[in-house]
């Protein structure tokens, strides 16, 4: 600057802009300075890439120091946070308000976006190609939204280039989620969905596939007449991503059919169970239900209690007195049940066809 001015001398007032060009190159100079020494790589891609007011900011210390204690500048807004009145606004990254995780009611709330709350792939093999897509909708009356995304980080899931698109109330667009899994292992990773000045994410997950039934913890038969036989249906639901064979082991007086079976995902089998008490007592057996591989096993606690029957008759004796040949006569004959249990009978004759005693 000096060089130019002893050359050409000009005027004083061509000499204040030259001297203001100068100091404002110093002053930018000197913070690129700052940063370099710092190593700060993040801070000096946002310091380049910002408009000048914004690099003006960051070469001011008074306006760095309100902008890392939360402020505004004297004179600028930088405008409220899209959360609602009372809300804790979202972490402040690059004009970018990023919220994190969040319910799908609080989505509709702050960004006008109804969408599911994850993607998730279960029941698949590696060396396979999933595809599921993600779709957002505009649920908003009167408010046009620009909306973009960030790719996962995860080499196992991959979309396409994040291109920025608007949604119109009421439309939807749907992203392409692919998962191409390499081993049998979870993945999880997420997508930041940026909808203006604003950003949620959606988690991705892919669980590994897993072996797993449910069945009831017990079976109480109740009483029991001795030596009669009780059924009772006993269900098993695989709620794996697995077939699975299933067997039983338990103890008498206790049966179950079939003891083996194959149950698909999803699915349900039903198995009889029975209990025939030889005594008059108390039974308590643990039934074993057993995945055939070995993965896990399920106890069923099974209770029964036996008892007598005791069947009274009102009168010892059926007396038809006397009755014409050809004609016929009835008597009613009362039978009472005094037990706990149900009483089942037969009737057999005692003796032969003939008349008088032997009758």
């Amino acid at each position: 600057c000096k060089a130019s001015l002893s050359l050409s001398r000009p005027s004083s007032t061509q000499i204040q802009p030259i001297v203001a060009r100068c100091s404002v190159k110093r002053a930018f100079k000197g913070a690129l300075n700052r940063i370099r020494r710092a190593h700060d790589v993040s801070r000096l891609r946002l310091f380049v890439t910002q408009p000048r007011d914004r690099r003006q900011e960051l070469c001011d210390p008074d306006q760095r120091r309100v902008r890392r204690e939360g402020g505004n500048m004297p004179g600028r807004d930088l405008g409220p946070a899209p959360g609602a009145p009372g809300d804790a606004p979202g972490l402040l990254t690059a004009n970018i308000v990023r919220y994190g995780v969040l319910p799908k009611t609080r989505r509709k709330e702050l960004f006008g976006v109804e969408s599911a709350d994850r993607l998730e792939w279960r029941n698949w093999t590696p060396g396979t190609e999933y595809v599921k897509s993600y779709s957002l909708k505009n649920v908003s009356s009167d408010k046009t939204l620009q909306i973009t995304y960030k790719q996962t980080a995860s080499k196992a899931f991959s979309m396409d280039f994040p291109e920025p698109f608007k949604l119109r109330p009421g439309m939807s667009q749907s992203l392409k989620v692919t998962f191409r899994p390499l081993k049998l292992q979870q993945y999880s990773d997420h997508i930041e969905i940026m909808v203006n000045n604003a950003s949620y994410i959606v988690l991705v997950e892919a669980y590994t596939p897993t072996t797993k039934i449910e069945v009831a913890s017990q079976l109480d038969f109740g009483y029991v007449p001795v030596k009669e036989r009780v059924t009772r249906a006993l269900a098993v639901r695989n709620v794996g991503d697995l077939p699975v064979s299933v067997s039983w082991t338990l103890d008498v007086p206790f049966s179950i059919e079939p003891a083996e079976t194959s149950v698909a995902p999803g699915s349900s089998a039903s198995f009889a169970v029975s209990f025939e008490p030889g005594e008059a007592c108390s039974y308590g057996v643990a039934a074993l239900c057993a995945l055939r591989d070995g993965s896990a096993s399920h106890e069923v606690r099974m209770r029964g209690v036996g008892k007598f029957p005791y069947l009274s008759l009102e009168a010892p004796a059926v007396d038809f007195g006397e009755v014409l040949v050809g004609r016929s006569a009835e008597r009613i004959l009362r039978f009472g049940n005094h037990s706990a249990v149900d009483a089942n009978f037969t009737f057999a004759p005692c003796g032969g066809p003939g008349d008088g005693d032997g009758g």
